[in-house]
């Protein structure tokens, strides 16, 4: 069985507020074995330090929120009675089902079926709890083991930019409503860190956007790297929050560019992007920006620099193809599945497995969309494995600004 951490606004259920974790498998943390049809949980950092140690994932929300975490039941039956136990410190709340009551397999009203709804106070800041699932009564078999907690609410400014390129701007329809509706979809990708990011707003409400004009780039409508992408960033950019530019085109098909003082110490830092204008690639570009922030916020590409995995020895390119749990992680190179010999890597793995870590949209029908999991587990052989405290340390320090 798994657990998968239901995202914010489903269409059924738009009053439910939850959020998004890729499904967990349990099978190695319950029986020490893998399980050929589906990757398991291998404990690269879904695991939470402190009071609660679970044999299987964790997750981490913003104090103050619902949120719901579903049971993914795979082959155990519906007809089998599975009991939700919470041990918790102050501040955590089993909402639904009531305890000592079972999981019920049915939609409820606003709830949904083999969900479990739990909830903090504002105030229950760092707050810790261990989520178990019993099989056929309140004192059963543990089947499965989450720690759940909670983590104090940062708050990011953002000033929108819209840039035009030597006479050639961003379609007219991307007004700043749009801009602050991509990064709400953020949002919800950041909730598990505790972070948000929030507009500033013009004199009649709406999400304040700044339009810039640059004459004097390479190619009309489209932003070169290096030096262009600096003169983007230093278009009057706000010193007291993140500036986002929203650009017409990036050179060789970029989608988006995080510029950061480490990578480039001479640019001002500010993310520079555009936006897709069909549903498929629309997620795309949710998914850019959000990786492209992690970058501005201090992470790197996932298995970037010397990463090792438990007795399996390094990372390469070859064996990134067939970590599945890693290509569902945000800050995972895209590039690695834009590749011709994708199949040959990921064809090994069964539809069903592939559908269980996450894999449910292909963009262009060639190439599928990472994931958006976050670590937040310190390990030895794991390059930045806490992504969370990562990028919750730059946030605290204002790494964002210009």
């Amino acid at each position: 069985m798994a657990f998968k951490v239901r995202m914010s606004g489903d269409a059924a259920y738009p009053n439910t507020t939850v959020h998004r974790i890729a499904p967990i498998r349990f099978a190695r943390a319950t029986t020490g074995k893998s399980v050929v049809e589906m990757p398991d949980l291998d404990d690269r950092g879904f695991l939470a330090g402190g009071k609660y140690t679970a044999r299987g994932p964790a997750v981490r929300f913003t104090c103050g929120l619902e949120f719901c975490l579903q049971v993914v039941r795979d082959r155990i039956s519906e007809d089998a009675a599975l009991y939700p136990e919470l041990e918790a410190s102050s501040g955590f709340k089993l909402v639904y089902p009531a305890a000592g009551s079972p999981l019920s397999p049915a939609n409820s009203g606003n709830r949904l079926g083999n969900c479990v709804y739990l909830s903090s106070g504002y105030d229950a800041v760092d707050a810790l709890g261990l989520l178990r699932i019993r099989y056929g009564s309140s004192k059963g078999p543990v089947l499965a083991e989450m720690s759940v907690g909670t983590l104090e609410e940062i708050g990011i400014s953002v000033q929108f930019h819209r840039v035009t390129v030597n006479g050639q701007g961003p379609a007219a329809g991307v007004t700043g409503d749009i801009v602050w509706d991509l990064f709400k979809a953020v949002n919800d990708i950041y909730a598990v860190t505790g972070i948000q990011f929030f507009p500033l707003y013009d004199d009649t409400g709406g999400p304040a956007i700044q339009e810039e004009s640059v004459t004097d780039f390479a190619k009309p409508g489209e932003v070169q790297m290096n030096s262009e992408l600096g003169k983007v960033t230093a278009l009057r950019p706000d010193a007291t929050c993140l500036n986002a530019y929203l650009v017409p085109a990036l050179a060789n098909g970029i989608l988006g560019f995080g510029v950061n003082k480490i990578d480039h110490p001479t640019h001002k830092t500010g993310i520079v992007f555009l936006i897709q204008d069909s549903m498929a690639a629309w997620e795309i570009s949710v998914h850019t920006v959000a990786h492209e922030l992690g970058h501005i916020l201090g992470l790197e590409h996932y298995g970037n620099g010397q990463v090792v995995l438990s007795g399996s020895g390094a990372i390469t390119e070859s064996t990134m193809f067939e970590d599945l749990w890693g290509h569902r992680n945000l800050m995972f190179n895209r590039a690695f599945l834009c590749r011709p010999d994708l199949e040959q890597h990921v064809g090994c793995h069964s539809s069903e497995a592939r559908r269980m870590v996450g894999y449910s949209t292909v963009y262009d029908k060639k190439y599928e969309i990472p994931g958006n999991m976050l670590g937040c587990k310190t390990l030895k052989w794991l390059v930045q494995s806490d992504q969370v405290g990562v990028l919750r340390d730059a946030a605290s320090k204002d790494q964002y600004l210009p």
